[in-house]
């Protein structure tokens, strides 16, 4: 994902270095995404 959001490769060169299709790709940051907002929210609620 770092390739992606550092914008040295588009979501299409990564899905090609790694054999996979955009799809895949772009459900892997939508993950990445939801999981940041977890642990924003988990560390807001201890405080």
């Amino acid at each position: 994902m770092s390739l992606v959001h550092s914008g040295e490769h588009s979501t299409l060169e990564v899905a090609e270095l790694f054999g996979v299709g955009r799809s895949t790709v772009y459900r892997a940051i939508q993950r990445q995404r939801l999981a940041a907002k977890a642990e924003l929210a988990d560390a807001s609620a201890r405080r």
